[in-house]
């Protein structure tokens, strides 16, 4: 009847216009009736029905939301595990660095929860041992990974029931990954892929396609720490298409997820030194996460880090103002963040990045002066000291790359006693960093053997000591040349170095 209505107002101007113009009335208001204003009430009944689709699917997840919210009470009820998998997934994509308490409020407030019914629903949901995913779920959540593996596995050992089980394999490959058991993490991410390429009408439940999701993400995080670039290019790109086609879905319901994606290919290029592949992802991830309305903590986190690699692309491309403009939108949001922690963490990467743009300055036109860089490098380095209470490897790492630009400015400015002792600090942390996980952290223990023998080598004439250094850093280059070309340049100079006669 709309509709109806809707073409009688389209065509009645029309029938006037061409009227007017059949008794002889010439006007320019004739155009206006028969072309004109159909036109626009075209555009505006086009507008509407866009419009309308968008508002049915926001009420359809809120719907969805609300009716999981009522259900979630009813022990007996299937949407009572359905609603544990959306928590459980939600707790998933907190940062690992984020406590607990974070992901608690944030679950609260999302589900509609009343303070205490989140603990309340898990303890129930816990003690429910003749189910055993919903257990095995209520411990996730409760960030109790040994119970909930436990649960997990008894499941598998139960029940054939390939809903089930995909969950089991998924979640169990994200708790293994957490606790850095890389071979049995991926080992149970491939079972679960393999149990949704036998059951395709899993995907047509949204929450087990958020999985699968998930699935890829974590398959590409361990085939970058593997070094396979291929594969993690691979598993990332399905991560960010599946999340695409859920966003289109469920209006602009994964924005925070796609943009993980993009951080993630973006960062897997930069690490092999071929950002330019990934400056689109990255450009991508920023415009998402800035269109997220209600920041979560963990949002601000994601943003701030993005920035900071935003940052980083413009100094190796010699941009050093557009630089300078993301470092302190950067450091603009640390206030916004929560978590102390990685509050901190972000403060240190951005005061040493800042530190490095100064270094990358005075490359370029040596009578730059490294003073801006020496303080912004020491200002980093006392707050990651105040952070190595956390034993975090993550801020170790970052840690390492830090006081890496801190030795080359004390190098550069002929400090060479205070360079030295920090050259060493670095190899110590690199190399524990190294033996925990082996692939990228292995090229930063070389990049850290090549620079230090360049040191002694050009700046200390110690050139037994260095040659002892660009081997090692050959030994831990070679097994990566196929992956990143680029190594071959900085064998060149360990080889040079050995070679020398001097």
């Amino acid at each position: 009847m709309k509709n109806i209505l809707y073409y009688l107002i389209l065509i009645i101007p029309m029938i006037i216009g061409i009227w007017r113009y059949c008794i002889g009335i010439k006007s320019w208001i004739n155009l206006i009736l028969f072309i004109l204003l159909p036109f626009i009430l075209l555009i505006c009944k086009f507008s509407y029905d866009l419009i309308k689709e968008k508002q049915n699917k926001i009420e359809k997840y809120s719907q969805e939301q609300r009716e999981l919210t009522q259900d979630y009470k009813i022990l007996n009820n299937e949407k009572n595990i359905e609603f544990l998998l959306q928590l459980a997934q939600e707790k998933s994509l907190f940062n690992e660095q984020e406590n607990y308490q974070d992901a608690e409020a944030y679950l609260t407030e999302k589900f509609n929860l009343k303070q205490g019914e989140l603990n309340n629903l898990l303890k129930e949901n816990e003690s429910r041992k003749d189910d055993l995913l919903r257990a095995a779920l209520s411990y996730f959540i409760s960030d109790d990974y040994n119970s909930s593996l436990l649960y997990f596995n008894k499941l598998l050992e139960d029940s054939n029931d390939p809903k089930k089980r995909v969950m089991a394999y998924s979640f169990k490959g994200e708790i293994l990954l957490r606790i850095l058991k890389l071979d049995e993490s991926k080992k149970n991410s491939l079972d679960a892929l393999e149990i949704f390429s036998n059951n395709n009408e899993l995907l047509k439940n949204r929450v087990y396609a958020f999985e699968l999701g998930r699935i890829y993400g974590n398959l590409g995080v361990i085939a970058k720490r593997e070094n396979n670039l291929e594969s993690a290019v691979f598993y990332y790109s399905k991560e960010l298409h599946l999340f695409e086609s859920l966003n289109e879905q469920f209006y602009r319901q994964y924005d925070f997820q796609m943009a993980k994606a993009h951080q993630k290919i973006y960062a897997l290029y930069s690490g092999l030194n071929q950002s330019e592949k990934g400056y689109s992802n990255l450009i991508k991830a920023e415009k998402l996460l800035k269109g997220i309305n209600h920041f979560k903590s963990g949002l601000f986190i994601d943003y701030a880090n993005v920035l900071n690699s935003l940052g980083l692309y413009h100094v190796n491309k010699n941009a050093f103002d557009k630089a300078d403009s993301f470092f302190l939108k950067a450091l603009n949001v640390l206030p916004k963040i929560n978590n102390e922690k990685e509050r901190l963490r972000l403060q240190a990467l951005t005061y040493s990045n800042v530190s490095q743009k100064e270094v990358n300055q005075f490359n370029l036109n040596k009578s730059h002066n490294l003073k801006q860089a020496l303080n912004y490098s020491r200002k980093a380095k006392k707050v990651y000291l105040e952070l190595k209470i956390y034993e975090d490897d993550n801020i170790e790492f970052q840690f390492g790359q830090s006081l890496g630009n801190l030795a080359n400015i004390l190098r550069y400015m002929g400090k060479y006693e205070e360079s030295e002792r920090t050259y060493k600090e670095v190899l110590v942390l690199r190399k524990k960093i190294a033996e925990k996980a082996p692939g990228f952290s292995s090229i930063k223990l070389a990049d850290g053997y090549i620079s230090y023998a360049m040191f002694l080598y050009d700046d200390l004439k110690k050139f037994d000591e260095a040659k002892e250094y660009a081997q090692k850093a050959i030994l831990l280059y070679t097994p990566y040349i196929e992956v990143d070309p680029s190594l071959k340049h900085w064998i060149n100079i360990a080889n040079n170095i050995i070679s020398n006669n001097n």
